[in-house]
């Protein structure tokens, strides 16, 4: 079933109260990390999940909730709840369509990142997060980094879109199978020409 006219998500968001994300900005993980290998393990990185929080600031609103993200390969599915465990959105995209549940009704679109606009009005950079995330950054865009050569910010380039600019406040020592690698615990979203802030604050990487 696939639905065009908009839905009341922000009805929704809006039992929540509105939380301050960034806290108490902290250093990242003292380690000094080799870049080459550290880009090399954050690209082999390909099945994760990360629960955490996020909170959606605009020039009309604050809203947030708790978030869980699981990516496997290409394939993504996010859930936000409500702080008492209810399900406020659930999207799941396979790499061609995205289908998004709320509210008891259903969306679909070839794009998560437009189906949220569509559908909410909010700029979420659904697709580009499952790189930016875990800190996988293009060299070339890199405007700041910590002493350790841990990425602290970066601007994005593209021709016929918003830039975003996103800024790491803290990092962790997490383990996978593959060994211990080091990801962002505490990042925020900017895009100056939409008005649009994110915060996400990550409490676990598994």
């Amino acid at each position: 079933m696939n639905k065009q006219r908009s839905m009341p998500i922000s009805i929704l968001f809006a039992i929540l109260c509105s939380i301050v994300l960034s806290g108490c900005a902290l250093r990242p993980a003292d380690v000094s990390e080799n870049p080459l290998t550290q880009s090399q393990s954050l690209a082999s990185l390909q099945q994760w999940q990360v629960n955490g929080k996020l909170a959606i600031i605009t020039s009309q609103e604050r809203k947030s909730a708790s978030l869980n993200w699981r990516q496997q390969d290409q394939d993504i599915s996010l859930l936000l709840s409500s702080v008492v465990g209810t399900t406020i959105a659930k999207l799941d995209y396979d790499g061609k369509i995205a289908i998004l549940n709320a509210d008891n009704q259903t969306w679909q679109d070839r794009s998560p990142s437009a189906l949220i606009f569509r559908t909410t009005g909010w700029q979420v950079p659904v697709e580009q997060l499952s790189e930016w995330m875990k800190g996988e950054v293009n060299a070339d865009i890199v405007d700041t980094k910590f002493d350790n050569g841990l990425v602290q910010s970066f601007t994005t380039q593209c021709e016929n879109c918003i830039p975003w600019k996103i800024q790491y406040n803290s990092y962790g020592k997490f383990e996978f199978e593959q060994g211990s690698l080091t990801l962002p615990t505490s990042m925020r979203l900017s895009q100056e020409a939409s008005g649009t802030i994110l915060i996400l604050r990550i409490d676990n990487w598994k």
